[in-house]
């Protein structure tokens, strides 16, 4: 029984992993995007406010995902047995709901490739496309509590 719990809470921590080097890949490219366009001579960044703005936002909702699968893989390693089997579906979906937003804005930044690096109006065109834009503070917000077992 011991062994069966070692290694569920092993592959939960390697699941919880996964999903932080998603946000972690994520965040690289979102802070890349940022300083390509701080490269770029000062009269045409007040063109990419909103894009600049909206990966601002985007990298606060990062780093909160970041910080709850933190919290998260520090919490299922502390876990009992009846802990893990009781919070391990609701971690899941907190992971799945993170992971599912995250992708969902790198897709939308995929299909500009390359291109949105070096062309300002398609870089803003992605700005555009981000449907759900992160408000101010949400990335504080996102880190949800976690009750001890």
């Amino acid at each position: 029984m011991q062994l069966a719990f070692s290694r569920e809470r092993s592959e939960f921590l390697v699941r919880i992993d996964r999903a932080t080097k998603l946000f972690d890949h994520h965040k690289r490219r979102s802070e890349g995007l940022l300083a390509h366009i701080d490269s770029w001579p000062l009269h045409e960044q007040p063109a990419m406010a909103d894009a600049v703005a909206q990966l601002r936002g985007e990298l606060r909702y990062l780093e909160g995902c970041q910080r709850q699968a933190g919290s998260l893989r520090d919490e299922v390693y502390h876990l009992s047995l009846s802990g893990l089997a009781h919070h391990k579906p609701r971690f899941l979906a907190l992971i799945e709901d993170d992971e599912k937003i995250v992708s969902e804005r790198a897709l939308r930044s995929e299909v500009l490739g390359v291109n949105a690096l070096t062309q300002p109006e398609l870089l803003d065109v992605y700005a555009q496309s981000m449907v759900n834009p992160v408000k101010e503070g949400a990335g504080a917000q996102q880190v949800r509590s976690i009750p001890k077992e």
